[in-house]
């Protein structure tokens, strides 16, 4: 058996009843129920008296709007793209909740001391101001935090990027036009904002292959989007201050690697035993 038939870039070509249009459909229509599930989810608010573009609750509505890509990548990939959900999310065996908690709070840890530490060293800001967006709603938003993380790499680091390598059968090239793909839905402002999805995108599409799924990634994009909620004092979009996230967001990724290296490296060894 081919290797590569258990390695997760590959979890949409190496399906028993693989068409090359399947991975296109799969796109289309999780980007279609996306878009009718978030109008869905701001019109359900609206009913119940809640503006979700007001400032009270424009974070959750964004947080929801992203959510719903899980069911729209579950729906698309089952019953349009006709393979097992779970090739969207693991190429061999599902990782531990307690290793993915694990791997969470170690790049939270790593990410807030970063930003911090840079945060009050090059942009005169104070520790507090790192743990101001603290409050009683904080633990119902990390909750947003996780299922909008694990919606947008189900989307992005699943259908897209197995996509894009099953049409070239090149996992470095499905991984470069999934990133591009990212990059443009997010509509970057700048060439700093361009940069920083550009290489926050190969960070993550590098440790979904590294894992063999996405479920480390879904754990560091969290942790990354948590310190995002948790800080009030912000950072400009400088091209410095580009880099500087992106110091922070890769040395939580490098953590996560080597701590949990033996992780991956079961994974490794679970698809050459199988093959």
């Amino acid at each position: 058996m081919d290797l590569r038939s258990k390695s997760f870039p590959f979890g949409s070509r190496n399906q028993p009843n693989y068409t090359w249009w399947k991975p296109l459909l799969e796109m289309i229509a999780a980007v279609v129920l996306t878009l009718a599930l978030a109008f869905a989810v701001g019109g359900v608010m609206l009913l119940f008296g809640v503006d979700p573009v007001s400032e009270k609750y424009e974070e959750l509505f964004l947080f929801l709007t992203v959510a719903v890509e899980i069911p729209a990548v579950m729906i698309a990939v089952r019953f349009l793209g006709r393979r097992p959900v779970s090739s969207v999310l693991t190429g061999g065996r599902f990782t531990r909740p307690i290793e993915l908690v694990g791997a969470y709070l170690l790049a939270l840890a790593v990410s807030f001391v970063v930003l911090g530490t840079l945060g009050v060293l090059l942009f005169d800001a104070s520790w507090k101001d790192s743990i101001a967006g603290l409050s009683a709603t904080f633990p119902l938003q990390i909750v947003m935090i996780v299922l909008a993380a694990l919606g947008e790499e189900m989307a992005f680091r699943g259908v897209v990027f197995q996509g894009f390598t099953a049409w070239t059968k090149q996992p470095l090239i499905g991984a470069a036009l999934a990133t591009l793909l990212f990059i443009a839905v997010h509509m970057p402002s700048s060439a700093a904002a361009f940069l920083h999805y550009l290489l926050d995108g190969l960070l993550y599409i590098g440790l979904a292959w590294y894992f063999n799924s996405i479920g480390m990634v879904v754990a560091v994009h969290a942790a990354w989007n948590t310190i995002g909620s948790m800080q009030t004092y912000g950072i400009p979009g400088s091209m410095g201050a580009m880099l500087v996230q992106f110091a922070a967001s890769a040395l939580a990724v490098a953590a996560v690697a080597i701590v949990f290296r033996k992780i991956a490296k079961a994974q490794s060894e679970a698809t050459v035993a199988r093959a």
